[in-house]
């Protein structure tokens, strides 16, 4: 009698542990259907990377010149839409590629200081390409080896053209003060070496 008892029991219980299985089975479905339609939660929502590309772009800003403006403005735009992924995403990182190619043949076209910037353009083009199809766009490759050699040659470009200007007697209008004083101290010695 003990046996059919325990049988008795241990039926009863597989079936209320079925139950219990079928009850988490289709709660795990509710849950998983829900997941997929609820907004992430706010910090997973930001691309954390994307937002510090944002903020590395402001030393275009910094640089005083009409070229630093449009990078910044440009790279602004891409990054921050990529930061909050937003649907202009794809349109702003576009538009910011175009504006960049352009800028870096304008600077490369009309620079005083050749080789150097062809070969910091060269270098970040590069980076560029291998940090966008190998390294799965790593943000700190893009900050030190594409943003950063482009901001070294855009000062070196906007700067040996204002120390250029003025050994001509030609008023150069674009140059801040801040890039005048950084043509005094860092082109200087370039230009003596020259000349």
């Amino acid at each position: 009698m003990r046996m059919k008892k325990n049988s008795c029991e241990s039926s009863s219980e597989l079936g209320i542990m079925r139950r219990l299985d079928e009850a988490a089975e289709s709660m795990v479905s509710v849950s998983e259907s829900k997941g997929d339609s609820a907004s992430p939660a706010p910090h997973e929502r930001v691309d954390w990377k994307e937002l510090v590309m944002t903020l590395s772009v402001s030393i275009f800003a910094f640089s005083g010149t009409w070229i630093g403006w449009v990078v910044f403005f440009n790279g602004y735009l891409c990054h921050l839409t990529a930061a909050f992924r937003m649907k202009q995403a794809p349109f702003f990182r576009g538009w910011d590629i175009v504006w960049n190619v352009f800028l870096c043949v304008y600077v490369n076209a009309v620079t005083y200081w050749q080789p150097w910037t062809i070969l910091l353009t060269i270098g970040s083009l590069i980076a560029w390409t291998l940090n966008q199809f190998l390294l799965h766009r790593n943000f700190a490759v893009h900050i030190f080896l594409v943003q950063l050699p482009l901001f070294v040659a855009l000062m070196f470009y906007e700067n040996a053209s204002t120390v250029q200007s003025v050994r001509q007697g030609r008023a150069y209008g674009s140059a801040s003060f801040a890039s005048a004083s950084f043509a005094d101290v860092v082109c200087k010695a370039h230009f003596a070496a020259t000349a």
